[in-house]
């Protein structure tokens, strides 16, 4: 069901952009997401270090990068805006308590429910040198 190589699973999980509109817009549950996407996106998820979750806030996209091992979410923005920081933090931690119950579901479908990662209670960062895009 879910891939490995040589014996060591997979470190690294590219979500796809679309995750959050399925969540948000549409409601999806973790469930279908594992229905959706098993095969393809989330077939790299167990055992991964670093998990890749593009976001949007209506306007701009963003990145969050969720290292399992260090129990942090690196919030990587490109265009910083304080107006949007508030609606940003709100999407990230949405996004997050979701992400959380998709593991603990992915987990528990392979029998390994005590290694699930505890993403809810990750340590958020902002980075301090992200390169600024220039708009124009």
């Amino acid at each position: 069901m879910y891939e490995e190589r040589r014996g060591t699973p997979f470190r690294l999980c590219f979500l796809p952009s679309q995750m959050q509109v399925g969540v948000e817009k549409y409601g999806y549950s973790p469930e279908k997401l594992l229905n959706n996407y098993r095969s393809s996106f989330l077939r790299n998820a167990y055992g991964s270090k670093k998990v890749y979750l593009p976001l949007n806030d209506g306007t701009h996209w963003y990145l969050a990068v969720v290292l399992t091992e260090s129990k942090q979410v690196h919030l990587v923005d490109s265009a910083p805006m304080t107006d949007r920081n508030g609606n940003r933090m709100k999407v990230v931690g949405r996004m997050m308590a979701f992400l959380h119950d998709l593991f603990e579901k992915l987990y528990s479908e392979l029998e390994k429910m005590n290694e699930a990662p505890n993403i809810r209670n990750f340590q958020l960062i902002i980075p301090d040198k992200v390169p600024i895009q220039e708009n124009g």
